[in-house]
């Protein structure tokens, strides 16, 4: 049976809370829930929170990590044909996974999905339940790998999320399942390059099998083709490949230096009578490499040239659009990054104190022909990071999800292990880093953290208030972070400060007062109009 996929992504879910030592039964009150989402917003959206992003409420709203939360979802589900599959992209942090009162599994981390073959467990009645650790134990850059800036940053507030932050499906196949499925398009001249395919089957059985890619156009017309093969399934899990003339393809190039075309690939599996499963998938051709500047150390290789042409990087550090990542949605991405391509960005470095994406965010990263700098989810850790095998494997775990969702995506242009941390105390972790982006990366440029050689983060001008006229003595060949705080509309300004505060600016906060210090006065004389 060709796939089918039921999506999970909807407000059918139900929460509640218990102490940690208490199991389901005794969650005393159930409230509606959306999934993807996060607790807090969920108890926002209920009106048992108030917003924590305002004045007190986010340390009167920190009780919540102190509990464990519990998903309930009734699912509309049948048993077979076939088999069937229950698909998490992203849990939040620490969780375990339940149907029909029976566990599947014990899950850590925030970015590996969770694939649960479900098939002899369904019933005529179904309900799945998520219980998600308490938050409050876990600690900030150590030894877990949730998203580092919800301890709290330079530019957001402490809120320890948990919940199902990105999507749930159910997923029906026949007695194939593809696991994964992962194109690299290679240049072999100029007007010819093969597409290294590489796919995951777990089978039930034995099977004689068909195997067909068809590929056409994305996102432009061209002709579509077809690649056919003859293979023998065995029981279990299979790594297989092939390889895919492509005569003369339609590049992918960045905004500024031509089209973003992108290619569709399906791929079907068959025996005899009928289709066992079938994916597909979207990328495009394009080559990336690192070049030094003709004027500079040429050690130092921070030019980026993209199908042969240099490329001048314009662009910013990109942060989870919301402290509560479940609430970010394809809307919400495309605004932003509109807004982006519109300031004449051409790079978006997604950095390591945050998140890996949703889909869409690479998707529409993908359409718009804007460069993806991918950091691994590590920042600025104040000690050495564990050296333990139950360490390694949580990191080996949660890179190879965030590799395998991104390998596809001919925006992603570069990766890097991590910001600021060091490479030195972690020798260990760099070597599990080099070793998954090569194997997984798609042949994209890496280097193990950011900044190294070449590159600088300039905060000179911004935390050790120097002039403005210091960014001109910058001359590091890769200036990949530097900024400085630009006053809130007057609309926020309004919403978060008491009246009394909006004029004169002397009652505004010592801390407000002391990001300002350096700005003559009355460049703020729009604040006395509020």
């Amino acid at each position: 049976m060709a796939r089918e996929i039921i999506s999970l992504n909807d407000n059918e879910w139900r929460i509640g809370q218990c102490m940690q030592w208490q199991s389901i039964e005794d969650v005393l009150r159930w409230i509606p829930a959306s999934v993807p989402g996060n607790v807090q917003s969920d108890l926002l959206r209920a009106g048992i929170i108030e917003d924590p992003f305002i004045g007190r409420q986010n340390e009167l709203s920190r009780w919540t990590d102190e509990y464990n939360w519990w998903y309930r979802r009734d699912l509309d589900i049948q048993p077979g044909p076939g088999r069937t599959f229950i698909k998490f992209e992203g849990i939040d942090y620490k969780s375990h996974i339940f149907l029909n009162g029976r566990k599947l599994a014990d899950n850590e981390g925030m970015y590996a999905p969770v694939v649960l073959e479900v098939t002899e467990l369904l019933g005529k009645r179904n309900t799945l339940n998520v219980n998600c650790e308490f938050a409050g134990q876990f600690k900030p850059r150590e030894n877990f790998l949730k998203c580092q800036m919800s301890y709290g940053w330079d530019f957001a507030p402490t809120i320890l999320t948990v919940g199902i932050w990105d999507s749930v499906s159910i997923i029906k196949t026949g007695d194939v399942f593809i696991r994964y499925f992962r194109v690299e398009p290679i240049k072999v001249t100029e007007d010819y390059w093969e597409l290294q395919v590489s796919y995951g089957i777990d089978s039930r059985k034995d099977v004689k099998a068909s195997v067909a890619f068809e590929l056409e156009g994305g996102n432009f017309e061209c002709d579509p083709a077809t690649h056919e093969e003859k293979i023998e399934i065995k029981r279990g899990i299979s790594d297989l490949k092939t390889i895919i003339p492509l005569p003369s393809p339609h590049l992918w190039n960045p905004w500024e230096l031509g089209k973003p075309n992108l290619y569709s690939l399906k791929l079907r599996v068959s025996d005899r009578k009928r289709v066992l499963d079938d994916v597909s998938t979207r990328f495009g051709c394009r080559t990336v490499e690192l070049r030094s500047n003709e004027s500079r150390n040429p050690d130092e290789k921070w030019t980026f040239v993209v199908n042969g042409k240099r490329l001048f990087v314009r662009g910013a550090n990109w942060v989870p659009a919301d402290s509560l990542p479940g609430r970010i949605d394809g809307e919400r991405y495309s605004k932003l990054l509109n807004l982006a391509k519109q300031a004449n960005m051409n790079m978006l470095r997604v950095w390591g104190g945050g998140i890996r994406e949703k889909a869409d965010f690479y998707d529409l990263c993908d359409e718009l022909g804007i460069l993806v700098w991918q950091e691994f989810p590590f920042a600025c850790g104040r000690r050495p990071y564990p050296k333990d095998d139950k360490f390694a494997y949580l990191v080996k775990k949660e890179l190879t999800g965030i590799l395998d969702a991104i390998h596809n995506h001919p925006s992603v242009a570069y990766l890097s292990g991590g910001n600021e941390i060091n490479i030195t105390f972690n020798r260990g972790l760099v070597d599990i880093f080099e070793k998954l982006a090569a194997k997984l990366g798609g042949g994209r440029p890496f280097r193990s953290a950011s900044p190294v050689a070449g590159e600088s983060h300039n905060y000179r001008v911004w935390h050790a208030l120097a002039n403005l006229s210091d960014y001109q003595k910058e001359d590091t060949p890769f200036l990949s972070e530097f900024g400085m705080q630009s006053p809130p509309v007057k609309e926020t300004l309004k919403k978060i400060l008491p009246k009394s505060s909006h004029w004169p600016i002397a009652s505004v906060s010592p801390y407000l007062l002391s990001e300002f210090s350096f700005v003559r006065a009355e460049k703020y004389d729009f604040i006395a109009k509020l």
